[in-house]
């Protein structure tokens, strides 16, 4: 069960969360090649 939403994360922010090992679930918008070109393990993109 999540503690918290959040509604936008900067990526230093998500780094601090995952050094903790935090669990978070993460949605990712933006479109297909910028998910391509970057992303951290186990984000859920949103098909486009």
């Amino acid at each position: 069960m999540l503690k918290q939403v959040t509604t936008a994360a900067s990526p230093q922010q998500v780094w601090q969360r995952l050094l903790r090992s935090e669990p978070m679930f993460i949605l990712d918008v933006r479109n297909r090649d910028e998910f391509e070109r970057w992303r951290v393990e186990g984000p859920h993109p949103v098909p486009t």
